[in-house]
Order: structure tokens, then C-alpha cells, then sequence
């Protein structure tokens, strides 16, 4: 089989179980709830707006998302489009893992801060913090007395096989047993201290903006941001409450419970306000950076604020982003972006997909 037909067997097979899963998905959202004004005429500009674009879409994802937010907008963009069209034409999978892997993180963006790495593991050999290769007998003495973040390098999304610990002679057993379960493929790193702001909604976790930005031309723009807050007891931000926020780090005016997809108000808006300081720096160190992976037009980045308010890079995400939590607390996923998007969806249909 030619490198062709096969790159073309896997885009259908790619946009099969996309459309399939994700119209069942909406299909089976709970909307129960969904209070929407002038639904007839919402539906009527939401079917002229993608008549025009050429694209068959499901209007649910437009009811849910208003429902919420009471942003009325045909362009939010469905799931399934998103995943299955818009990902494969604008970022490059060939590469993904490659670039996406916590290992490669600090060489490829040495100008900013990222958790201090203590150790890597790369295909299950160990490495010191300036890539040194070490013996598995060493690694206590690089790790001792420091509370340490396990995590998997590759594929670790939604705070998969995440760990932290206080290592000492009585916990490095545990220790041990993390790694071992997670066999290869990991990085140690030191337990991020955040900024007040940040340990003010909960201390326990390691609460991140997350931010989407889109390379167009010779441009990076940020096109959506926000919080992500764990809960209590927990040490990752994937439990808990997300929020939108502006490039001044002005937070929305509602909070959405991730389990519940129930809506709040700021818990601690008495205690620091609705204003988090250092986002600026995110997006200009997002900004800078995103011109260095250019085989990838759209990339979302988590990042924390160290007790300085300077932005610490946690992750980067390639491939399968997430893009409900942007559209529920902020509207429509590329804002004034969105015709250039579907400019390109339109241009590059038959020609989507790297693998």
C-alpha cells in the first residue's frame, strides 16, 4: 500500500469515529436544563452562517454552549469539526508525540521557566537533569528531600498517572512503585509553588491557565484563555472548576464545576478579587514561543504562576486539546479568527491529515 492511500485510509477512518463519537456524545448531553431565547431564529443564523461555510454541522453544540453562558453566536465550532477537520489540517501528527513529549520540553523552550526538572526517563533509561545518562541505583541521591511530581512524558492528558510525593528513606519505596508502574517514559520533577493568587482558590493543587493560541500567516494569536482550579485534596486542576480570563487577567463573571458543569461565582473574588497578575507575561512568552513549532498552528499551553507571578510552562497540547471549557466560558472558540479558520477548513478539506 502507497504512502497515499494510506495517509487517506486513516484520515477516513480518523473522521469516522470522530463524527460517530461526537454526534452521539451531543446527542446524549444532558439538556435537560437548556434555556434558550428565540430559539427559532437562533437556529435559522446558525444554519445560514455554515450553509455559507459549506460544512455540515449539529446545532446541539450551539444550544449547550449558549444554554450556559447566554452567548448567542453562530460560530461556535462543534467537536467533531474541530477534531476531526480543523486539528488535522492546521497541526502536523507526524510529529506530535515527538513535540508534546515533557522530556524535550526545557531544551526546546529554554527561555522559560518550567518546573525544575530532577531526573527524566527516556524508552525506561534514566537521565539527570542536564541529560546525563545515570545508573537506577543513583536516582535516590537526586531526588532525596524534595517534594517530587511523577508523570508520564508522553500521553498524559487529563492528569493521567500523576503523582507527587515527599521522598524521603521511609517514602521511597513508594516511590519505586510509582515508577515501575509507569515503566518508562516519565519525568521527575519538583512540585511547582504558585503564586498567591493562584493558591488562593486551592493549595493542594497546581491550578494553570490554560491558553489556545492560532499561527495564521506570520501571526500568533491568543484566542481563548482560562483558569483551571482543582479541589481540595486533589494535586492536579482536572476535578475542579474552570473560568474564563482577558489578557488584563480579568476573570469571567461565572465559574463552570467540571463534574457538574454547574455555574458559580468566584469563590475568593472577596479574598483577591477578579483580577490574576502575570497573565500578560503568559501570553507573551506563548506569543514568542508558539513561532518556534511552526508544524503546529494551534497549540494550547498550560501554564502556572511561580510566587514572582512569572509564568512556569507545564505542558503543551497538540492533539486533542479540549475545547469545551474555552466555549463555555468565553464563547465562540476563535473569536474575530473564526473566518480565517474556516477559510483554510474550506481550502484544505481533501488535504488533512499527516499520518
Amino acid at each position: 500500500m502507497n504512502n497515499r492511500l494510506l495517509l487517506s485510509v486513516k484520515y477516513i477512518m480518523l473522521k469516522a469515529f470522530v463524527y460517530f463519537y461526537y454526534r452521539y456524545k451531543i446527542r446524549n448531553e444532558k439538556r435537560t436544563n437548556l434555556k434558550l431565547d428565540n430559539k427559532n431564529e437562533y437556529r435559522k443564523d446558525i444554519s445560514r452562517f455554515w450553509k455559507n461555510q459549506k460544512l455540515r454541522i449539529s446545532k446541539n453544540w450551539h444550544f449547550l454552549y449558549s444554554s450556559f453562558n447566554g452567548i448567542y453566536s453562530p460560530e461556535y465550532i462543534p467537536e467533531d469539526l474541530f477534531y476531526g477537520t480543523i486539528e488535522p489540517i492546521f497541526n502536523n501528527f507526524d510529529l506530535v508525540q515527538a513535540y508534546s513529549d515533557k522530556n524535550v520540553l526545557p531544551s526546546l523552550f529554554p527561555e522559560i521557566k518550567q518546573p525544575k526538572t530532577l531526573l527524566h526517563n527516556k524508552n525506561g533509561y534514566w537521565f539527570s537533569s542536564s541529560n546525563e545518562a545515570i545508573d537506577s541505583n543513583s536516582i535516590f541521591e537526586y531526588i532525596k528531600y524534595h517534594r517530587v511530581v511523577v508523570k508520564p512524558s508522553i500521553d498524559s492528558g487529563r492528569g493521567k498517572n500523576f503523582y507527587s510525593i515527599e521522598i524521603s528513606q521511609n517514602t521511597f519505596a513508594n516511590f519505586l512503585s510509582i515508577v515501575n508502574c509507569l515503566r518508562k517514559d516519565f519525568i521527575i520533577q519538583e512540585f511547582v509553588v504558585q503564586s498567591r493568587d493562584l493558591s488562593a482558590f486551592n493549595e493542594s493543587s497546581v491550578n494553570t491557565i490554560r491558553v489556545m493560541s492560532l499561527l495564521i500567516g506570520n501571526r500568533v494569536h491568543i484566542v481563548s484563555s482560562h483558569l483551571r482550579i482543582g479541589v481540595e485534596g486533589h494535586n492536579n486542576d482536572h476535578l475542579g472548576f474552570v473560568c474564563g480570563i482577558n489578557s488584563k487577567g480579568e476573570l469571567g463573571d461565572f465559574f463552570r464545576e467540571t463534574k457538574t458543569g454547574r455555574k458559580i461565582d468566584n469563590p475568593v473574588a472577596q479574598s483577591i478579587g477578579n483580577t490574576i497578575e502575570g497573565i500578560d507575561k503568559i501570553h507573551s512568552s506563548v506569543m514568542n514561543a508558539h513561532m518556534k513549532i511552526p508544524y503546529f498552528r494551534i497549540v494550547s499551553w498550560d501554564f502556572s504562576l511561580n510566587t514572582d507571578n512569572e509564568p512556569v510552562l507545564i505542558e503543551i497540547n497538540l492533539r486533542w486539546q479540549g475545547i469545551n471549557n474555552h466555549q463555555y466560558v468565553n464563547g465562540p472558540l476563535f473569536g474575530a479568527y473564526t473566518q480565517d479558520v474556516l477559510r483554510e477548513v474550506k481550502h484544505n478539506k481533501t488535504n488533512s491529515y499527516h499520518t
